[in-house]
């Protein structure tokens, strides 16, 4: 269990930086970025890998601000990876920022990985919390196909920006409920689950928005 938290008198940010993060490679694996904190994969060996194996399960929490202010932000050069080959969690709350991908253009953010991959639960919420990922973002696969099952991908309030392509592989949920995902462009393979507001009518504001094309990112 690894938690960075808060910043001094002078609102300087506990940090952590490290090339490659993996959080619950074989076994439960917990990271916690809260109160300010900030932690830091650069360059193209920056990566985050949640559940590398079947045998692991990884949680992360990225949620608040200090007292001045500050976001709690994790920031990652190149790919992340929710769910490889074990269950995984990613939640952004609370005004928690998560940055990824800026490194290398030919990075993906992957979610559900494998076959072996199940549960996979992804939770944006509040509006002062974001993740921006400057290339694709798979959910419930790879590049190469469908994976395992994301279980429960879902932006509340909160935006989602990409600078490339959203793809949900079958067997797959997206919920949108009051959040917004802007994308390059949008595939849905047959049989993934996209859902705007939860449940019966909903209040206007409760809809999300899902922006495709030019002005995305």
């Amino acid at each position: 269990h690894l938690t960075v938290s808060g910043a001094n008198a002078n609102g300087v940010q506990s940090s952590y930086t490290g090339g490659g993060i993996s959080v619950g490679s074989s076994g439960d694996g917990v990271l916690h970025v809260t109160e300010g904190g900030h932690l830091s994969a650069p360059g193209i060996a920056g990566s985050m890998n949640l559940a590398t194996k079947s045998t692991g399960r990884g949680d992360v929490l990225i949620a608040g601000r200090d007292a001045h202010g500050i976001p709690s932000t994790v920031e990652v050069g190149r790919t992340i990876n929710v769910g490889h080959e074990g269950p995984a969690s990613l939640t952004i709350a609370d005004g928690g920022v998560l940055r990824s991908g800026f490194d290398d253009p030919n990075s993906f953010g992957m979610v559900a990985l494998r076959p072996t991959t199940s549960p996979v639960d992804i939770l944006v919420t509040d509006p002062d919390s974001s993740w921006e990922h400057a290339n694709d973002l798979l959910i419930g696969g790879t590049a190469g196909g469908p994976g395992g099952q994301a279980t429960r991908t879902l932006v509340d309030r909160a935006p989602v920006n990409l600078g490339g392509k959203l793809k949900v592989w079958d067997a797959s949920n997206l919920q949108l409920l009051g959040g917004t995902i802007s994308a390059g462009t949008v595939e849905l393979a047959s049989g993934s689950d996209l859902q705007f507001g939860i449940g019966g009518p909903q209040p206007v504001d409760d809809f999300g928005q899902l922006l495709v094309g030019d002005d995305a990112f």
